[in-house]
């Protein structure tokens, strides 16, 4: 048995320790394996390249610290293991002497780590002015293996942040490039046009977020290191913004492609709108002819004043001032529908008015037609009323008012007739 401050440890035979040299020189090599890849990591060779700031600053100086700490703690580990070898190398089959000292290396609290001193208020006379930290080697790799658990997961997370971050961030950047070279095609440069400075201060903002993110990425972590994700809201906000912004450039860009075919479909409803301006005005003219006060508007004179407007449009365009041009081709489209619809309006009431002659004018017709069947044409009374109806109705200009009255007089008198026959 081997005292130790803990109890006792049951000493170890020879295979047992060749079996636990071998394991621990194993264990070792890994942990020297793992204290490589920490340090070959992104994250790692990131931070170590940077100047943190920060939440990341605070950290990495924690991380920086355990890093510290687990190589002293490494470097414990090979001395008691180079002791242990060294004990082992001294005969081919160890004695008791042997077995006892590999037994308190192997087993026991043999590792020796910091020695501090102990505060005046705690001594006494007779003790000791300092105190030496012991560890077995099992407790020295279950501390190495939390600390090296606490170190990775701030190394991994500063390398996902900042990885997450650089590939939005990147992509952004390409399309904010696409986006002021379609704005520059565009001449809104030369125009200083709110999309081209729009484009510019997600520029600038972008950068400045690249710059934080950079010297702290970390700030960019959501949640505790090691049990969060990157937080990148900040590059979709502005990702959101470019897309507003590139659909109102592709918008315009649609504007200057479309150009031509918008201005052939304004002339074609320009002139459509002439052509029917000019039914409208015969029609206008035979109302005014034809009907006594007619109840109807002038027909809208508007077609000269869209045409000129669209000559205009050519300027805009060399100028390349394509929301202005968006504008008054839309502008022109419902001018040029409303102008349509008021001389469609007179073009209709002249119609009405004209259906409204000719129907007055079939309707004394067949009540002359009913008033023959009851033999009631050589009637004075009715043949007075017919008579006025009739001139009412031939005579250039016609009352229609004045003719409507007279047919309404003219069938109740064939109807009272009639009845009374």
């Amino acid at each position: 048995m081997v005292a130790m401050a803990a109890g006792p440890i049951p000493l170890l035979t020879p295979d047992e320790v060749d079996r636990t040299l071998a394991r621990l020189t194993l264990d070792g090599d890994r942990i020297a394996g793992a204290l490589v890849a920490l340090e070959t990591h992104p994250g790692y060779q990131f931070l170590t390249g940077a100047r943190p700031a920060g939440r990341t600053a605070t950290l990495w100086a924690r991380t920086q610290a355990d890093i510290t700490l687990l190589y002293q703690w490494f470097g414990a580990y090979r001395t008691v293991m180079d002791n242990a070898a060294v004990v082992r190398a001294r005969r081919t089959k160890p004695g008791v002497t042997e077995l006892t000292e590999l037994t308190a290396l192997l087993r026991g609290s043999a590792v020796e780590l910091a020695t501090e001193e102990i505060p005046l208020e705690r001594r006494n006379l007779t003790g000791p002015s300092t105190v030496t930290h012991r560890m077995t080697l099992a407790e020295l790799v279950a501390a190495m293996d939390t600390t090296y658990q606490r170190a990775t997961e701030v190394v991994v997370a500063a390398d996902e942040a900042w990885s997450e971050f650089v590939r939005l961030a990147d992509a952004l950047e390409q399309r904010l490039d696409a986006g002021r070279e379609l704005a520059g095609s565009l001449g809104l440069g030369e125009v200083r046009d709110p999309l081209f400075t729009a484009l510019a201060d997600i520029g600038a903002d972008l950068a400045d977020v690249r710059a934080r993110a950079f010297a702290d990425p970390l700030a960019f972590y959501r949640g505790e290191v090691g049990a969060g994700r990157p937080d990148l809201g900040e590059v979709t906000t502005l990702d959101t913004r470019l897309a507003a912004i590139r659909a109102d450039l592709d918008a315009l860009a649609a504007v200057r492609t479309g150009f031509d075919e918008r201005v052939g479909r304004a002339r074609g409803a320009i002139d459509a709108l002439a052509e029917l301006t000019a039914a409208a005005t015969k029609a206008h003219e035979l109302v005014l002819t034809k009907i006594a006060a007619p109840a109807i508007a002038d027909v809208p004179s508007e077609t000269e004043r869209l045409r000129v407007r669209v000559t205009a449009l050519a300027d805009l365009f060399a100028r390349q001032r394509w929301t202005a041009v968006n504008d008054e081709l839309t502008a022109l489209a419902t001018m040029t529908d409303e102008a349509a619809r008021r001389v469609r309006d007179v073009l209709d009431t002249a119609n009405a008015l004209l259906d409204r002659r000719a129907e007055l004018r079939g309707r004394l017709d067949a009540y002359r037609v009913k008033a023959a069947r009851s033999h009631l044409t050589e009637d004075t009374e009715i043949t007075l009323c017919y008579q006025q109806a009739y001139d009412l109705l031939w005579t250039i200009p016609c009352d229609l008012r004045a003719a409507t009255r007279a047919l309404n007089r003219y069938q109740q008198a064939i109807a009272a007739k009639g009845s009374a026959g």
